[in-house]
């Protein structure tokens, strides 16, 4: 059992590893493909901060939403008026979060 669970600590550090560097070499299809088959959370939110540095907000969004981040993702849907996204992700959110998204809305 310890080796299992090794084995995937270790092959989540190589996901994250991979994510990181394709990110830094601007690889991001690599790492895009990288989270879309992986789902490791981690690695999409590196990968969501990175696309949003890089101002490609939609995908950031998507990433923030797959790694649950729904506060990192409806603060970035508020900020580019992405407002079909952000109803989705503020039913995720806490409720500090919903009551900025209904203060957007008024």
């Amino acid at each position: 059992s310890s080796g299992i669970n090794a084995e995937y600590g270790e092959a989540a550090r190589d996901t994250m590893s991979f994510v990181r560097l394709w990110c830094y070499m601007g690889r991001f299809t690599d790492a895009i493909n990288t989270c879309n088959e992986t789902g490791d959370r981690a690695a999409c939110f590196h990968l969501a901060r990175q696309l949003e540095n890089h101002e490609r907000f939609a995908e950031a969004v998507s990433f923030y939403g797959k790694a649950k981040a729904y506060s990192n993702a409806t603060r970035l849907c508020r900020a580019n008026q992405m407002d079909n996204e952000l109803i989705s992700y503020a039913m995720y959110s806490n409720v500090d979060d919903m009551v900025q998204c209904a203060e957007y809305y008024e």
